[in-house]
């Protein structure tokens, strides 16, 4: 006996939801411990997602608590069972509309830091090393799934405006924010200029000084070469990284000609 393909796809997405709740649980046990930059969109690349996250969750009836990562992978993870429940309802509208929302919500809210912010977490914390590579590779293996931003063609022809790549505009968005290429936790900075108190900061004093200027360079040549390797291992989300490994190379590039400011 043949198994019905609505029911395959509601067994499908009932195990998504419980990726997506495991991702939650992992943010939530590292945010109880952490104090570094935490884990929301506006944090990591300077942007307020809030009224689009609005206008997403309304139809649902869902409220958000927070913007942060844990919040949003259980409103995923709901709509993955608002899925299987439309595969077994005999609803498929509804199934397709909480899958697409879904795979927008990991495209356009979520994936872009998430997977940089949890990549750098457990780099820099080796007590959070397991819990956060972890979740970030389930990003991206949900991310192979729903295939929100696979490399589509050669070159960005169509593919963005002038000037914008799939994080945004390509103008010089600062050394605070993912927008560089890499994004800089406390612990970074601290272990490139070997001052235990430092904050998140570099000042002009560091970025005037060569010897220092290429030892900060050499960071943005190794993430270039990492979140070029993630685009050929994670063709669902490979245009991501390599944008990201572009603009990595381009602030590494900037901060050798000592044309970038703190």
């Amino acid at each position: 006996m043949h198994t019905k393909p609505e029911s395959v796809a509601a067994d499908t997405a009932e195990q998504e939801a419980g990726a997506w709740a495991g991702v939650a649980a992992a943010a939530d046990a590292i945010l109880s411990e952490w104090d570094d930059v935490p884990p929301s969109e506006a944090a990591v690349t300077g942007f307020d997602p809030g009224t689009d996250l609005e206008r997403r969750t309304t139809p649902w009836t869902y409220s958000l608590r927070s913007h942060g990562l844990g919040e949003l992978c259980r409103f995923a993870a709901g709509l993955a069972l608002v899925e299987a429940d439309g595969w077994r309802t005999d609803h498929p509208q509804l199934a397709t509309r909480a899958y697409e929302d879904r795979r927008f919500l990991l495209s356009d809210r979520l994936l872009h830091w998430a997977v940089p912010w949890l990549d750098m977490v457990g780099r820099c914390s080796t007590p959070h090393r397991e819990l956060a590579h972890g979740a970030r590779d389930q990003l991206l293996d949900l991310a192979d799934v729903l295939r929100p931003a696979p490399l589509l063609v050669e070159g960005k022809e169509g593919l963005h405006l002038p000037g914008e790549d799939s994080f945004g505009s390509l103008a010089d968005s600062g050394l605070g924010v993912l927008g560089c290429g890499v994004l800089l936790l406390r612990a970074t900075v601290r272990s490139l200029t070997a001052d235990p108190g430092r904050t998140r900061s570099l000042t002009d004093d560091d970025l005037a000084d060569p010897e220092f200027r290429e030892t900060f360079a050499v960071l943005f040549d190794v993430a270039a070469g990492r979140w070029k390797a993630l685009a050929g291992r994670h063709e669902g989300s490979a245009q991501l990284w390599l944008d990201l490994g572009e603009r990595a190379n381009a602030t590494a590039a900037r901060v050798r000609a000592g044309t970038i400011s703190s």
